[in-house]
């Protein structure tokens, strides 16, 4: 799911990695999906304070549960950022079939009162991750142009050729700071069809969540390999630690 060049091998570079892609399919699926949240604040907030804002009373767990069954989303960790994003709706005292509440004054920004494709998830309780920041470049030299010496043609192609030598200075400063901090060259290819950096996450989306069948998916994004979708769904799957909704291949 790397995109760059060098990847951490420390395990703390896994878990940060799997960390940010759980967030980015939860995104993802509020984005193609949006009665996933509508549904939470329908079905699950109402209950949640009904029982005094306690997450743990066999109603709100119960309710809770059936939602995750209802869009494939059981796995511990969604459900503690849906814990975590009712207790952000819960702050701002609003109950469904109430009107707007007054937000003067208020630091709040997760409000459960909009329309369901602009809900969001709550991501607090930040995990902190060791961060590693890339050598700074070093400075670029360049030499005027004297017109009435040189002509341009002569000028560009020496300025490009220095260019060229201080990006293969400045690209061996950061291998060897990349290998310094246990990292590890990337190995998969990148195709020349790139899908985006969400691409993927989607597909998943697509196939836990809305129940599309991977001929619907690679037909909707103009794949014609299905075993491509097939694969991304299950290396994104395995990332983010989410049982997919079939054990055997997607159908």
């Amino acid at each position: 799911m790397n995109d760059g060049e060098w990847v951490f091998n420390a395990e703390y570079g896994r878990e940060a990695e799997q960390h940010w892609g759980r967030q980015i399919f939860l995104y993802v699926v509020s984005r193609v999906e949006p009665a996933v949240l509508g549904t939470l604040r329908d079905e699950v907030h109402g209950v949640y304070l009904e029982t005094s804002r306690d997450l743990d009373h066999p109603d709100t767990a119960g309710a809770m549960r059936a939602w995750a069954a209802r869009w494939n989303l059981s796995e511990p960790w969604v459900l503690e950022y849906a814990r975590q994003t009712l207790e952000a709706w819960g702050m701002t005292r609003w109950k469904p079939g109430e009107p707007h509440p007054p937000r003067r004054g208020m630091r709040i920004g997760n409000w459960p009162d909009r329309p369901a494709k602009e809900l969001r998830w709550e991501f607090g309780h930040r995990v902190a991750f060791p961060r590693v920041e890339p050598p700074q470049p070093p400075p670029v030299r360049v030499i005027p142009w004297e017109p009435t010496l040189v002509r341009w043609t002569d000028y560009a192609a020496a300025q490009r050729e220095q260019f060229d030598l201080w990006l293969t200075r400045y690209r061996a400063i950061v291998d060897r700071w990349a290998a310094e901090n246990d990292m590890a060259p990337t190995t998969r290819k990148r195709s020349r069809r790139d899908d985006g950096p969400l691409a993927h996450y989607e597909w998943l989306a697509r196939w836990q969540v809305q129940g599309w069948t991977q001929q619907a998916i690679g037909k909707h994004y103009g794949r014609r390999e299905e075993k491509t979708v097939a694969d991304a769904i299950r290396r994104t799957s395995e990332l983010i630690g989410l049982a997919r909704r079939s054990l055997t291949t997607p159908e």
